[in-house]
């Protein structure tokens, strides 16, 4: 009920898309869902029960005690005592800016930062090169079934990828692996998107809540396993002073009311835990952005990589040779980039079934590299005519005497 149901159908589709590698979920899909939840805690302790809490005089009646409240909780400043009693005599060091209102939607925007680079890589995947969608879609459909009964399967799987290859590319031998495939460098700027992201919101936090102390967390964390307090931060006081100004026989006066903010036990625990988050997914996402970079930048390790899933040997001059032609005349950055995907997300055994269906076609000569012609630099309005067989070879053909019907043909030659 309220679409409930079909928000976290929204998170579960985001957790299983194959255009994305496991380490892209942990940003796109986890993330968004732990800060989305966290949103939710935050606006619930914010706006259900009493987020605030303050010491008023027992005189007071209790209309006047909920008046204090919310005066208190709408306040834009709050103050932190530096003296004692509930009278204005007690001294204030300069306003503390309440931040707690806007903690809620900082984390919403935060799950929005997170989803960022998967809606631009969304965007761009199907408009640059081959469809990697519709390869992702079909392998799914052979992932659960025995290798020897999806063998069709997957040759035709082979025959579609190296025909879209081969249209995309327009049958050319690459000689800049990566630049030549625009959907594979918008997927390593894809995954450096999530690490600077990353690294920016963790560097916010440090600033907002830790003030520049690097080490915060690990010191809050502590605090807490050891003591089971800790004094939180100067941006999330837990004790404060409201101010409330009153008027007594016409004489103006303040009245200083201690309080107690229990959201902000609430949130600092919460940014903690993001802390040691952000801290796995900068490790995880740097790890695989690093990763990707040199499989599509290095070709000793694009060599390495499909050398091993095609299970041939390292020390053969002529199958590393035919490794390279392999990689730069049919499968290009395109088809390594899908073959990644379908790694990570279905095994490796459908993914090795898969390349060694295209290295077989490949070697049989049903994909065969386009060879550059000799009037592809001349211009497109001029070409050289292509004869079958020499005019040497051709045989000779009888010039006719009379072109009637009731004539028989009678050539001038014998």
């Amino acid at each position: 009920m309220f679409g409930i149901p079909s928000v976290f159908g929204g998170f579960k589709k985001l957790n299983s898309d194959p255009l994305d590698d496991p380490s892209d979920r942990l940003s796109s899909a986890v993330s968004v869902a732990l800060l989305v939840s966290f949103c939710a805690l935050a606006s619930g302790r914010i706006y259900v029960g009493d987020p605030i809490e303050c010491l008023v005089d027992r005189s007071a009646t209790s209309s006047w005690s909920r008046y204090y409240m919310q005066y208190c909780f709408v306040q834009p400043h709050l103050y932190l005592r530096s003296g004692t009693g509930l009278t204005a005599e007690a001294t204030f060091s300069r306003p503390q800016v309440a931040f707690y209102p806007w903690i809620p939607y900082a984390m919403f925007l935060q799950a929005c930062i997170f989803y960022l680079p998967k809606l631009l890589w969304d965007f761009f995947n199907c408009r640059l090169g081959i469809d990697l969608k519709s390869v992702l879609e079909e392998a799914k459909q052979l992932a659960d079934k025995p290798i020897a009964d999806r063998r069709d399967q997957v040759r035709e799987l082979a025959a579609y990828m190296t025909a879209a290859l081969d249209f995309v590319f327009d049958g050319h031998r690459v000689s800049w692996f990566l630049l030549s495939s625009p959907t594979a460098v918008c997927y390593i700027l894809k995954k450096w998107l999530y690490v600077v992201l990353a690294l920016a919101q963790f560097r916010w936090l440090i600033g907002f809540i830790g003030s520049g102390n690097l080490g915060w967390g690990f010191s809050a964390a502590m605090a807490y396993s050891n003591y089971g307090f800790h004094q939180a931060s100067t941006v999330l006081p837990i004790t404060t002073t409201c101010r409330i100004p009153t008027t007594i026989d016409g004489d103006a006066r303040s009245t200083a009311l201690p309080c107690i903010l229990g959201m902000n036990v609430v949130f600092e625990r919460l940014y903690i835990v993001l802390y040691f988050w952000l801290i796995a997914i900068i490790a995880i996402s740097l790890t695989s952005a690093i990763r990707a970079t040199m499989l599509f930048v290095f070709p000793a390790f694009r060599f390495t990589a499909i050398n091993a899933r095609l299970k041939l040997s390292r020390h053969s001059y002529l199958g590393q040779q035919n490794v390279i032609s392999f990689l730069h005349s049919v499968l290009r950055a395109d088809g390594l980039l899908a073959v990644s995907l379908i790694q990570e997300s279905y095994g490796t055994a459908l993914a090795e079934q898969l390349l060694r269906e295209l290295w077989v076609m490949s070697e049989s000569g049903r994909v065969r590299p386009r060879q550059p012609k000799l009037y592809d630099s001349l211009p497109t309005d001029l070409k050289l005519p292509s004869f079958s067989q020499s005019p040497n070879d051709l045989p000779k053909v009888p010039l006719m005497t009379s072109f009637t019907y009731d004539t028989p043909l009678k050539p001038h030659f014998k």
